[in-house]
């Protein structure tokens, strides 16, 4: 909006002209721009470079309040055979359960993201270290949960590789997700 007052021959303000743009369609344009950049297209879940930014919030977050940060790294076993036996339609849907199945896990408050390929990792505040236990059995559960209708190779089968970031001992976020990413390969293939 852009008003200007109107003078008549006195100086005197008689009226206001203006002018107004209706930037709704702009400003939906900007909040998918937004999106876009933050999020992974397929999942929905943040991208990695949107986790990173969260995580090093959370990080000052545990700092002050005392608390471990649980970091998760998971990866599908077995994405390569579902997308050879029932094409790359599958796979993504696959992906997207898998996804589906960390938001229905974890908090809103926890940072999720899909690394890329069949790959996620995942941010979360704990009290302690035991917390782990709790949430892997959640999320186990819902696992089973998802594979107990699904034959042979359309199950979900994944792997994951965990580390902690304690506020007495910090250390980079990238070590962080290097330990965690170490972790889950080794128990992919093991």
């Amino acid at each position: 909006i852009n008003m200007i007052p109107l003078h008549d021959d006195k100086d005197a303000i008689v009226g206001i002209q203006g002018t107004a743009f209706d930037i709704t369609e702009r400003k939906h344009a900007d909040d998918i721009l937004q999106y876009i950049s933050a999020k992974d297209e397929l999942t929905g879940l943040y991208n990695l470079h949107t986790f990173l930014s969260m995580t090093e919030q959370q990080i000052r977050t545990a700092h002050r309040e005392k608390k471990d940060i649980l970091i998760i790294y998971a990866g599908q076993q077995n994405i390569k055979k579902i997308i050879e036996e029932h094409g790359e339609e599958a796979g993504d849907r696959v992906i997207i359960d898998a996804a589906n199945i960390l938001r229905k896990t974890f908090r809103e408050a926890d940072v999720l993201a899909r690394t890329g390929g069949s790959e996620f990792v995942i941010s979360t505040l704990v009290l302690s270290k035991d917390g782990e236990k709790l949430i892997f059995s959640r999320l186990h559960k819902n696992i089973d949960e998802y594979n107990k209708d699904k034959n042979g190779s359309l199950k979900l089968l994944m792997s994951f590789g965990t580390s902690f970031y304690d506020p007495e001992k910090p250390v980079s976020i990238n070590d962080l997700l290097s330990t965690a990413d170490d972790e889950m390969y080794k128990n992919k293939y093991s």
